[in-house]
């Protein structure tokens, strides 16, 4: 029988897939529970994806389609046998990191569009190393106690090039009110090449603000940020001293869980016309300015 299994599996890859393979031998010495083999996709039918055991995908350093027969342990497995237990505790401990990012993402969401990378994993991370700094719960239930290491995020940067301490120089001055759910900026007399440096082109720039919270222990619990900018303002001119002040609509008390993210962005712009100006994708910066 194991021998008829083994000619089926070389007729079906031989020929209705069309594949140049490795290394012949691999498949005529299959064995579906020990053997990895890998063949090339060269003509015929192209695909990337599974097919029942099988797994098609591209690979750097060639342009061929790669096959190759699915291995690991079974879902269910993972899920049940006592062997995959620090497997079970490590998904768990992951899954809580992936709900806190996605928190604290969405008390950024108004300045998202000015990140210049995926800023998504570095968050994880840092959710990671929170998550660590609980000694009190057991492996497999520690929290991410952000309320308790509000600080970490101070500063974090939304882009890698250009960030946001690199393009306005100056020091801003902030609050962040609890008790009434609010938070202020005040944005100094900013001047072209002294405390302000414009790596953008654009002719207009404008000034953004968000404010918006997270909660250790529910961050699917999140409300919508809230957001306040400036007008826009010709690149080339001085600008004036201004106040941006949040106020967010769902008032209340907030518990010691609950933490509040005061962030600033500053964005580039093409007016389009007397009354609208397009933002200029990719040409801004922004960074988490305070936590409260």
């Amino acid at each position: 029988m194991s021998h008829i299994l083994k000619e089926m599996a070389y007729i079906w890859l031989k020929y209705h897939l069309n594949l140049n393979l490795i290394c012949n031998t691999y498949i005529r010495s299959y064995n579906p529970l020990t053997t990895l083999f890998m063949a090339i996709l060269k003509d015929g039918l192209q695909f990337t994806g599974s097919v029942g055991h099988l797994t098609a995908y591209t690979m750097k350093g060639t342009d061929k389609i790669v096959v190759r027969r699915k291995s690991g342990p079974s879902k269910e497995k993972i899920k049940k046998a006592p062997n995959f237990a620090k497997t079970r505790e490590n998904n768990v401990e992951f899954g809580l990191c992936a709900q806190i990012a996605s928190g604290i993402r969405a008390a950024l969401w108004p300045l998202k569009h000015m990140a210049g990378y995926n800023f998504t994993p570095t968050l994880i991370a840092m959710a990671k190393h929170v998550q660590q700094l609980d000694t009190t719960s057991e492996r497999g239930k520690r929290k991410v106690l952000f309320s308790q290491h509000r600080h970490l995020l101070e500063g974090f940067n939304l882009n890698k090039i250009n960030q946001f301490n690199s393009v306005l120089r100056h020091p801003l001055a902030c609050s962040i009110d609890r008790t009434g759910v609010a938070a202020t900026v005040n944005i100094p007399q900013l001047v072209p090449g002294m405390n302000i440096f414009l790596p953008w082109q654009q002719p207009v720039y404008r000034i953004v603000a968000a404010f918006g919270f997270m909660c250790d222990d529910d961050a699917t619990a999140e409300g919508h940020a809230v957001s306040a900018a400036t007008d826009w303002h010709p690149s080339h001119q001085p600008f004036e001293r201004t106040t941006l002040s949040l106020d967010y609509a769902r008032k209340g008390r907030f518990g010691s869980d609950m933490t509040m993210i005061l962030s600033i962005g500053i964005e580039m712009g093409t007016p389009i016309s007397d009354h609208f100006v397009q933002p200029f994708k990719n040409h801004a910066a922004a960074k988490i300015l305070a936590t409260g």
